[in-house]
């Protein structure tokens, strides 16, 4: 209300959407081809996680957004939104063509006590996400990653 933010920059961003399981989400398994992949609740959660931005300039209340988002855009938008002229990786959120080039990408795995002291976590799962991510329908079994095998 004192004006004080309105030319500011506010980026709130959160690493994931905790462990507590989504109320618009029906646990289910997704199967394509020889793959079968459960889904559960919490896991929908971690991928769902907070984004908030004020751009400059902007006075608006808040309000909320159904763009599917991607943290990974989060620098470009902040490129875009400050003029920057960086040459970065992403698509700025306000871009009209946002979400038009492909699906965003979930990565999952499972951690472990040894992960603080190994040079490698156990395996990494990519899930390419289509739609909205708490329909079972936009989620899909991408490849693999696992560590470099030890000679």
């Amino acid at each position: 209300d004192a004006g004080i933010y309105d030319d500011a920059l506010i980026v709130l961003m959160g690493d994931h959407g905790g462990h507590i399981p989504p109320y618009r989400y029906q646990p289910g398994r997704i199967v394509e081809g020889q793959y079968e992949y459960y889904v559960p609740p919490d896991f929908i959660a971690l991928a769902t996680p907070l984004l908030l931005i004020k751009p400059p300039g902007d006075t608006q209340p808040f309000r909320t957004s159904q763009a599917l988002t991607s943290m990974t855009d989060v620098v470009a938008t902040i490129d875009a939104l400050l003029d920057l002229g960086g040459k970065l990786p992403g698509q700025s959120i306000w871009d009209p063509q946002y979400g038009a080039s492909g699906p965003r990408h979930f990565y999952a795995y499972k951690w472990s006590k040894l992960d603080p002291v190994s040079e490698y976590i156990e395996m990494i799962q990519e899930h390419p996400v289509t739609g909205s991510a708490y329909d079972l329908k936009s989620w899909h079994v991408g490849p693999v990653f696992k560590p470099p095998q030890e000679p």
